[in-house]
C-alpha cells in the first residue's frame, strides 16, 4: 500500500515568505536532500499537506518523481471542504484510508484498510457512493451540457430526461463532487433537486418538471468561478377540448364504408390545434364492420379515420377521446341496402332478324358471310358465319338452310347437318364425291352427300378461313393463327406445304415450307396449278416445285400495294380477283402481276346495284367465286353481289339488317348494337353499330334514327343529325343539359349532336393514330373509340381504344390522356393512371364519387381511376372473389347507391360489383353459353349472346344491350 508522507509543519508566514523570496523553494528542498533521496524512491504515493502547487512544480523539475503527475482533490472533513494538492501515481493512489487502483485515469478497483480488494469491473461492482468524493482530481475549470437539452412535453409533465452537466478540471478530467446549482431563468418549472454533486464520472443531475403555462423555459446550471449553461425546454399545450370537424350525422348503407372519414380537432388551453394527440375512437351503439382504434393528430390538431358500418340498420354512435377532455360523439345512421336481389327480364327492342328460308335469296338475311362454292348442280353455297349456318341458293333463286341450328357450338356429329351446332363456319370447299368440306374455328368438319355431319380434324389447325382440293385430291387448309397453309392427303395424313409457324415475310425463291408468311386466310390454285396464298398485305404464288414468290403486295416493286387481302377467285382467262377486306375493292391481277380495279369505289358501303361495279360500295368483302357464266359473286357486309360479264353489279342474296323506324321498338331490327343510354324523359338512345345509326326509343316505345343512314361513312357536321354519316357508332352517352355524345368509331371522332339536333365533332381529326394532347380536341387523334362518359362538370372522357388510353375532353375544348402510357400490357396499379398500362379499354362509368371506372376489355378487368388520378383494379380475376379467368368487361354502369354493373361480354352475363365488393351475376344462366331464352322470367335463368352495354334507369331497372342477339333487354327489379 501507498504511504503517506507529511513533509513538515510549515506555518502560514513561512509560506508567505518563501513564496516572495526567489529560490526559498530550493534551499527547503536542498536542507530535505538527503531525506527525500533516502525515502522517496520507496513511496509510491505522497499526499503533500498544504503545500503551494510553485513547490510541486520544483519537485518536478529535480526530476524526483518521474512518470507522476500534479493533481488536486477535495477532502470532506466535518464542516469543511479543502482543497489538496497531491502526486497520482499511475497505478494506484492512497487517500486517507482508501487505496484506489488506476488503469489511465479510470478507477478500477479500490481498498479499505483492513479489508481485501475490490475490483469495480466484477459483478458490476461501482465505487460506493460514501468514498466518491475522494476521486475528484481536480478544480472545476469548464461546465458543459451532457443531456436534456431542448426537450419539449405537456405542460406539467415531468420531461422524459433528466438534465444533466460535465464538470470537469483544466485538464478535461472529470471532477467529481463539484456543487452545481440549478435555476428557472424564465417560464416556470421546478426541480427535483437544485443542488446537485456532480459523480466520479464528473455528471450532475436533476429531474424537471414543466410548468402550467405552455411555451420556452430557460434554466440555468452553475458552479462557482464558472460561467453557468442554459437548457431550453418547451411546455406544450395540453388538450382542453375536442371538436368535431367532420363525418357527423353522415348515412349510409349497412355494410358500406361512408364516403366521409370521422374528423376531430384537439384544441389546447390557448385555442389552437395540438399535434402529436392520440385520439381514441369507440363504438357506443350500434354496430360498425370497419373503426381504427386510434389516430394522432396532425400538424393542425387534427385527427380522423374511416368508419365501414355495420349489417345492422339503425343508429351509431362513434366516440372519440383523449385523457382529461370531455368526449366527442359521433351520430350515424346504417340504413338497409334498396338494391334489388333479382330482377326479371324482357326484350325492350330488337326482334329475330328473318332468315328467309324458303323464299328469295335476295329477301333473306345473311350475317357477316365469309365463304362461298358452288357444287356441281350450280347450287352456291354460303358460309353464314354471323348466322352460324351453311345455307345454299338452288339456281331458281330459293333460299334454304343445309347446316346448322343457329345456336353455337360443336355438337351434331353423326346427325343430320342442319340440327348440328356450329360456331363460326368459313371456308368451303366440294371435292370430287360431292362431299362439302368447311372450316368451324379449330375443326374441318364434313358434310357428305347424304347429309349428314362429321368432324376430319381438331385442335391440329387453328382459325382457318380457307379450303382448297387440287386435281390430285389433297385438300389445302389456310392455318392462320399457325402461320401455315397444311396438306391433308386423302388418307388423311397431315403435312406443312408453306410456312415455318413464324410470322413474319422471308423465303422467296426458295423452299415454301421454309418461308415465313403472316396469318394466311385465302387459298385458290390457278390455271398452272400454283397455288395462290393471300397473307397479310401480300399474294403469295407457290409454283407445283414447291417454291414460293410474291405475286402482288409489298415485296413485288412491280405492283401497288393492297391493303387487306381476304379472298381470292381465278376466272377462265387465268385473271387473278383479289378482295381487298380493308380498301373495299376487289383487284384483277394477271399472272405477271399487273393490277387493275376490278370492283368498288373504295368507299365502304353496300351500294350501286344496277350500275358498274367500280362505281359501287362494297363493305369489307371477305369471300370470292366464279359461278359457270364466269360471274364474280363476292361476299361483302351481310349481302351476297354479283359482277356480271358487262361489270354490272347486283344483290343475289341478302338484304339491309335495319328495319322498324316509326314503329314498335320490339319489332324493330337492329344490327350488332353497342351503347345504350336513357335520358330523364325516359328517352332511350342505342348505338345501331352494324346499321351506322343511332336510334332512338322514346317513352311511348317508338323508334326512329336520329343520326346516320344505311351508308357508313362521315359527313353532317353542322347539319341536322339525321343528315349525318356515321361509321359503326360504339356507345352513347348524355349530359345534364340533354346533349348526345357518340363514339363514331369508324370515323375516329367523337360527335355530339346538340338539343337543336344539330350534330358536330367534339374529337377526332378521322386519322388513326394517337396525337393531339395539350391542344383541341377536334384537332387531335384518335382510334377507334369505344366509349364516351361524360362527368357533372362537363369533361368527356373518351376510350381510345386502340391507342390503349383514355382521354378526356375538358369544357374548353383542350384534350389530355388521363390514363394509359400506349402500351398494351397490364401494369401501374397503385401509381398515376397516366402511367399505367391497358389493353384495348372499352366502357366507362362515372360515380358521383369522382371516381371513373374502366373496363379494361384486353386484361380481364375493371380499373378505377380515383379522383387524384391514382389507378387500381376493382374486378377481375385475382382482384375480386368469384371473377372468372375469361372476364371480358365491354360496357359498365353506376347506380345512385353505388353498384357497379358490368357487361360481360365473353361470359354472357350482366354482373354487379355492390358497394361491399362483392361480385355476382344478376343475369344470365350459370352456364355463361351463348343463346337467347328467359324473356319474362328470372334473369338469372336467362341466356344472352355477348352483352355489350349497359344503363341504368331512373326508376331502377337496367338495360342491357344483348349484341349477339341484336336486342336491348331490361331488367326489372323484383320488389
Amino acid at each position: 500500500m501507498g504511504v503517506v508522507v507529511e513533509l513538515g509543519i510549515l506555518t502560514s508566514s513561512q509560506l508567505a515568505e518563501w513564496d516572495s523570496i526567489p529560490g526559498q523553494y530550493a534551499k527547503f528542498l536542498q536542507r530535505y536532500a538527503d531525506w527525500v533521496t533516502g525515502t522517496l524512491a520507496n513511496i509510491q504515493n505522497v499526499l503533500l499537506l498544504q503545500l503551494p502547487e510553485r513547490l510541486l512544480a520544483l519537485l518536478f523539475d529535480l526530476g524526483l518523481f518521474t512518470d507522476w503527475e500534479i493533481g488536486e482533490t477535495y477532502i470532506n472533513t466535518p464542516g469543511t471542504v479543502s482543497r489538496v494538492p497531491i502526486l497520482v501515481d499511475p497505478e494506484r493512489i492512497t487517500l486517507d484510508k482508501y487505496t484506489f487502483f488506476l488503469k489511465g485515469k479510470q478507477v478500477i478497483g479500490y481498498q479499505q484498510a483492513g479489508k481485501d480488494r475490490v475490483d469495480t469491473s466484477t459483478w458490476g461492482v461501482s465505487v460506493p457512493s460514501t468514498i466518491a468524493p475522494y476521486l475528484i482530481t481536480g478544480v472545476p475549470a469548464s461546465l458543459s451540457i451532457a443531456a436534456g437539452n431542448n426537450q419539449a412535453g405537456p405542460a406539467g409533465s415531468v420531461l422524459p430526461l433528466a438534465l444533466s452537466v460535465l464538470v470537469a478540471n483544466s485538464m478535461g478530467i472529470a471532477v467529481g463532487g463539484a456543487p452545481v446549482t440549478f435555476a428557472v431563468a424564465s417560464g416556470g418549472g421546478t426541480f427535483g433537486t437544485t443542488l446537485a454533486r456532480s459523480n466520479a464520472q464528473g455528471i450532475a443531475t436533476t429531474t424537471f418538471t414543466l410548468g402550467s403555462v405552455p411555451g420556452k423555459i430557460l434554466i440555468s446550471a452553475s458552479v462557482s468561478g464558472l460561467a453557468p449553461v442554459q437548457f431550453t425546454a418547451t411546455a406544450n399545450d395540453v388538450p382542453s377540448k375536442l371538436e368535431l370537424q367532420s363525418g357527423d350525422n353522415q348515412t349510409g348503407l349497412v355494410g358500406t364504408r361512408l364516403p366521409e372519414a370521422l374528423t376531430v380537432q384537439v384544441l389546447g388551453r390557448a385555442g389552437t390545434g395540438l399535434p402529436g394527440i392520440q385520439v381514441r375512437f369507440s363504438v357506443s351503439s350500434g354496430t360498425v364492420n370497419s373503426l381504427l382504434a386510434a389516430s394522432v393528430t396532425d400538424a393542425q390538431g387534427v385527427a380522423s379515420v374511416g368508419v365501414t358500418l355495420g349489417q345492422s340498420p339503425g343508429p351509431v354512435s362513434i366516440a372519440a377521446t383523449v385523457p382529461g377532455v370531455p368526449a366527442a360523439t359521433f351520430h350515424l345512421t346504417a340504413i338497409p341496402d334498396p338494391t334489388p336481389a333479382s330482377y326479371t327480364i324482357d326484350t325492350l327492342a330488337g326482334r329475330d332478324h328473318p332468315l328467309g328460308d324458303g323464299g328469295p335469296a335476295t329477301d333473306a338475311m345473311l350475317l357477316a358471310p365469309s365463304a362461298l362454292a358452288f357444287d356441281g348442280s350450280g347450287n352456291l353455297w354460303i358460309a353464314d358465319a354471323g348466322n352460324a349456318r351453311i345455307r345454299t341458293i338452288a339456281p331458281s333463286g330459293a333460299i334454304s338452310t343445309i347446316a346448322g341450328s343457329g345456336e353455337r357450338g360443336f355438337g351434331g356429329d353423326g346427325l343430320p347437318a342442319s340440327s348440328a351446332q356450329l360456331s363460326s363456319p368459313g371456308g368451303l370447299a366440294f371435292d370430287t364425291h360431292g362431299k362439302l368440306y368447311l372450316t368451324d374455328q379449330n375443326r374441318i368438319r364434313v358434310i357428305s352427300s347424304d347429309g349428314t355431319i362429321s368432324t376430319l380434324a381438331i385442335g391440329a389447325i387453328g382459325a382457318t378461313n380457307a379450303l382448297v382440293f387440287d386435281k390430285a385430291g389433297n385438300l389445302y387448309v389456310a392455318d392462320t393463327f399457325s402461320h401455315r397453309v397444311r396438306r391433308i392427303d386423302p388418307s388423311g395424313g397431315m403435312s406443312t406445304f408453306a410456312g415455318t409457324g413464324q410470322p413474319g415475310f422471308s423465303g422467296d425463291g426458295g423452299d415454301a415450307a421454309a418461308a415465313r408468311i403472316n396469318l394466311p386466310i385465302a387459298l385458290v390454285f390457278d390455271a398452272s396449278g400454283n397455288l395462290l396464298i393471300a397473307e397479310g398485305s401480300r399474294v403469295r404464288r407457290v409454283s407445283p416445285e414447291g417454291v414460293i414468290t410474291t405475286l402482288l403486295g409489298e415485296g413485288n416493286s412491280e405492283t401497288p400495294a393492297i391493303i387487306k387481302p381476304a379472298a381470292l377467285a381465278v376466272d377462265a382467262s387465268g385473271t387473278i380477283l383479289v378482295a381487298d377486306s380493308i380498301g373495299n375493292r376487289v383487284w384483277a391481277v394477271s399472272s405477271s402481276g399487273g393490277q387493275r380495279a376490278f370492283a368498288g369505289s373504295g368507299e365502304r358501303g353496300s351500294t350501286g346495284d344496277g350500275g358498274g361495279a367500280l362505281d359501287a360500295r362494297l363493305d369489307g368483302p371477305s369471300a370470292l367465286v366464279i359461278d359457270a357464266r364466269g360471274n364474280l359473286l363476292i361476299a361483302e357486309g351481310n349481302r351476297v353481289r354479283m359482277v356480271d360479264s358487262v361489270g354490272v353489279i347486283r344483290t343475289v342474296a341478302g338484304r339491309s339488317h335495319f328495319g322498324g323506324d316509326d314503329g314498335p321498338a320490339a319489332s324493330a331490327i337492329l344490327l350488332s348494337p353497342l351503347g345504350v343510354a336513357q335520358d330523364g324523359a325516359g328517352n332511350t338512345y342505342v348505338a345501331d353499330s352494324g346499321n351506322h345509326r343511332v336510334r332512338m326509343i322514346d317513352s311511348s316505345g317508338t323508334t326512329a334514327t336520329i343520326a346516320g343512314d344505311v351508308v357508313p361513312g362521315f359527313a353532317g357536321d353542322g347539319e341536322p343529325s339525321t343528315l349525318a354519316r356515321l361509321s359503326s357508332p360504339s356507345d352513347v352517352a348524355l349530359d345534364q343539359a340533354g346533349n348526345i355524345y357518340i363514339a363514331d368509331s369508324g370515323n375516329n371522332r367523337v360527335r355530339v349532336i346538340d338539343r337543336t339536333g344539330t350534330i358536330r365533332t367534339l374529337a377526332g381529326d378521322g386519322f388513326p393514330r394517337f396525337a393531339g394532347d395539350g391542344g383541341l380536341a377536334i384537332s387531335a387523334s384518335l382510334s377507334s373509340p369505344t366509349a364516351v362518359g361524360v362527368k357533372g362538370d362537363g369533361t368527356v372522357y373518351i376510350s381510345d381504344s386502340k391507342n390503349h388510353r383514355v382521354r378526356a375532353v375538358a369544357t374548353d375544348g383542350t384534350i389530355r390522356t388521363v390514363a394509359g402510357d400506349g402500351r398494351s400490357t397490364l401494369q401501374g396499379d397503385g401509381g398515376p393512371a397516366i402511367l399505367a398500362s391497358f389493353d384495348s379499354p372499352r366502357g366507362l362509368a362515372l360515380d358521383d364519387s369522382g371516381n371513373l371506372f374502366i373496363a379494361d376489355s384486353g386484361n380481364g378487368r375493371v380499373r378505377k381511376v380515383d379522383p387524384l388520378e391514382n389507378v387500381s383494379s376493382v374486378v377481375g380475376f385475382g382482384v375480386t372473389p368469384g371473377t372468372a379467368r375469361t372476364l371480358v368487361p365491354y360496357a359498365m354502369a353506376v347506380d345512385k347507391t353505388g353498384n357497379l354493373y358490368i357487361a360481360d361480354f365473353a361470359g354472357n352475363r350482366l354482373l354487379r360489383l355492390n358497394v361491399r365488393g362483392v361480385v355476382s351475376t344478376i343475369a344470365g344462366d350459370t352456364t355463361g353459353a351463348a343463346g337467347f331464352s328467359g324473356d319474362g322470367d328470372a334473369a338469372t335463368a336467362a341466356r344472352m349472346n355477348a352483352p355489350a352495354g349497359v344503363a341504368i334507369n331512373s326508376d331502377g331497372s337496367i338495360l342491357v344491350v344483348d349484341k349477339g342477339n341484336n336486342r336491348i333487354r331490361v331488367l326489372t327489379p323484383v320488389r
